[in-house]
């Protein structure tokens, strides 16, 4: 989130001295993604924690905090399984739960770490994109036999709200930028026939495997020459596809190389289903900003954000099938 969740930073000290034991000197707010509210947090003793504050009000924000609740033990033994250790993991609270909820909200804690993200490192090298590729490899061989996890469907649940959405913005446009959106109607209906098709297309069994969901550099930390792994909300089983569609485009070769080197048996990609997760993902998420608008931000500066992503992270993004990474 762009603007920090409405309640004082004195609360969550407290709320951190009352659930974790944690003495905390300051919370510093990370402007960054929508699918909750994210803060650094430091200690008397000099150590870091990451927390995220999920709105019970925000319904997109309920079911991240749903799905993530059901990963996070999963972390911990992937973590003490050896198979992935570079990986931001969640801490109990005294009630020996990962969750800590109130009445508006619920938090979580990680352990922090310390590095820079990747999401302004856009064009990745071909040095991070190959060990991109190593990571997801590795995520995608994760044994998570009886697994609480999610199984992809491949459904197009979102449709309905993006048409409500474009309904509203026909009827009365809250900001004149919001009208490209209603002028791009007709093209926007059209990709949703097209991804209608593509889902249509989609005849073969697929090998479902555990997928970070959301694997692009915003929720990657680099830290010297590794690569850690953040933000496990969107974390699903899902073919192999669902990760990898968010590198099409340039350098795609290079972490496939990387992915393929990684990966014990040859890989034979589906073209019709990365192009159905790419369409999906750039339409999901311009139904999750134009949501955000009309129904849920409670503030200008969020609305101003979430309109910049509309118009510079997903209309311009919609004209081919195989776009660059986004958020």
């Amino acid at each position: 989130m762009k603007v920090k969740y409405p309640l004082q930073d004195s609360i969550l000290i407290n709320l951190l001295k009352t659930e974790y034991h944690l003495s905390t000197v300051n919370i510093h707010f990370i402007p960054m993604g929508d699918s909750a509210y994210s803060y650094k947090v430091t200690c008397h003793d000099g150590h870091h924690y990451y927390l995220k504050l999920f709105d019970h009000e925000n319904d997109r924000q309920v079911d991240s905090l749903s799905n993530l609740y059901r990963v996070l033990p999963l972390l911990w033994r992937i973590y003490s399984q050896g198979a992935l250790t570079n990986i931001s993991l969640p801490i109990e609270n005294i009630h020996h739960d990962y969750k800590t909820a109130f009445a508006d909200f619920s938090v979580i804690l990680f352990h922090y770490i310390e590095g820079r993200t990747l999401a302004d490192a856009y064009p990745l090298s071909n040095t991070i994109l190959y060990n991109v590729g190593k990571i997801m490899a590795t995520i995608h061989q994760t044994n998570i036999e009886h697994s609480p996890l999610l199984k992809d469907n491949f459904d197009l649940s979102f449709e309905m709200n993006l048409r409500a959405c474009i309904d509203v913005l026909e009827e009365s446009l809250p900001y004149n930028d919001l009208e490209i959106v209603v002028k791009k109607k007709e093209y926007i209906f059209s990709l949703l026939t097209k991804l209608h098709q593509l889902r249509s297309n989609i005849f073969t069994e697929h090998q479902f495997v555990f997928c970070h969901g959301d694997l692009w550099g915003g929720n990657l930390i680099q830290k010297g020459t590794d690569i850690h792994v953040i933000d496990w909300e969107s974390a699903i089983l899902a073919p192999r596809e669902y990760d990898l569609f968010n590198y099409m485009g340039e350098g795609f070769e290079i972490l496939f190389s990387s992915y393929q080197k990684n990966t014990p048996t040859p890989i034979e990609l589906d073209l019709d289903l990365l192009r159905m997760y790419t369409y999906k993902h750039h339409l999901r998420n311009l139904t999750n900003w134009l949501m955000n608008i009309i129904y849920r931000n409670k503030n200008e500066k969020q609305n101003l954000n979430d309109i910049e992503m509309i118009l510079h992270h997903c209309l311009n993004r919609l004209d081919d099938g195989a776009s660059p990474p986004m958020c």
